[in-house]
């Protein structure tokens, strides 16, 4: 029906897309040098607005507190990744492809068989990808060479190799467990349904094995840390038990966050974040903390609660939320006579 009777729908919301996305990059082009100002914004007031804005977009994706649970894994494990030198990039890469490639590696083997992977177009993308690995690692070894040569104080010779216990190998260990469990539960599924996690947990099993060598048996000149090629380096001039503190009070205050979301709900729970956030933890005057507070409050009650007409999960105790939202809705009415 859409393609007969209601063409002209069609077209026109095939328009719109292009225009929305024509609309967009002009703006974005526009308003580039005003966007990097925020660059200069002081961390202390970027960093409570980013961890709102994320437990904000992270939530209302499915509005159920599993997705703020599974943001709170993901945050630890990119932490862990980042002390540990795994680069994220490919984790993101893979969780946002891995539906669409999920869904094409079924049609490819149904349709195709093994084949598919002696098609030109397949061995063409292969060859990109041996390509591309090829000449990272080689420029990852140049870096790591050409940082040797630069005179650091601690890098005189080659150390050899021995083995060496270290919180690297334990997070490798971990990694290969997951792996393990994820390929021995696939294993009860139908064929159809195992095809890709086998597919992407078999090869990440070989790849951990691989990585847990290079953490047991490697000198101490591997733990200077240089660029990688998708991400960047560690500060191993910080002392760890400095690292260590600093991400436990962090972590604390996101926990925190989440708690106090589950008792008493998102509308308090945000701005009463922000205002503690900034007033305790960044040393901000409480003047800059309320305003904050109160824009928060502002934004969140007239976008999401007015506009958009997000459904609030009730807290544990839902009272006070509940009355402010009653407040909304009184003035709504008033403003808009039914």
């Amino acid at each position: 029906a859409m393609l007969t009777k209601d063409l002209a729908v069609t077209y026109t919301m095939i328009w719109s897309l292009a225009i929305a996305n024509i609309f967009g990059t002009v703006m974005c082009m526009m308003l580039t040098n005003t966007l990097a100002k925020i660059a200069m914004v002081r961390i202390n007031l970027l960093t409570p607005l980013v961890v709102v804005i994320v437990f904000l977009a992270s939530f209302q994706a499915t509005r159920h507190y599993g997705d703020l649970w599974s943001l709170l894994f993901f945050s630890l494990l990119g932490w862990l990744m980042k002390r540990f030198s795994w680069p994220r990039p490919p984790l993101i890469l893979g969780l946002v492809l891995s539906g669409i490639i999920e869904n094409y590696l079924f049609i490819s083997i149904s349709r195709y068989g093994a084949g598919w992977l002696g098609r030109p177009i397949v061995l063409i993308v292969l060859a990109l990808i041996a390509a591309s690995l090829y000449y990272g690692m080689r420029a990852s070894s140049r870096s790591c060479n050409a940082h040797a040569r630069r005179g650091s104080s601690r890098i005189k010779a080659r150390i050899p190799m021995k083995l060496k216990a270290n919180p690297g190998a334990l997070f490798t260990v971990f990694i290969l467990l997951l792996m393990i469990g994820l390929v021995a539960t696939a294993k009860q599924w139908q064929f159809q349904a195992r095809l890709f996690p086998w597919a992407i947990g078999i090869p990440t099993m070989a790849l951990c094995f691989l990585q847990l060598g290079m953490d047991l048996f490697r000198g101490k000149d591997a733990d200077e840390d240089v660029a990688g090629m998708m991400d960047l380096p560690v500060d191993r001039s910080v002392p760890v038990a400095v690292v260590i503190k600093r991400a436990v009070n962090i972590f604390a205050w996101i926990f925190g966050l989440y708690l106090s979301i589950w008792v008493i709900g998102f509308i308090l729970s945000v701005p009463l974040f922000l205002l503690l956030y900034l007033g305790l933890q960044a040393g901000e005057t409480w003047k800059v903390a309320v305003t904050y507070m109160v824009v928060m409050m502002l934004f969140m009650i007239g976008v999401f609660e007015m506009v958009l007409h997000i459904p609030w999960p009730p807290g544990l105790i839902n009272g006070p939320q509940e009355f402010i939202l009653g407040l909304v809705e009184r003035y709504l009415s008033a403003l808009v006579p039914i």
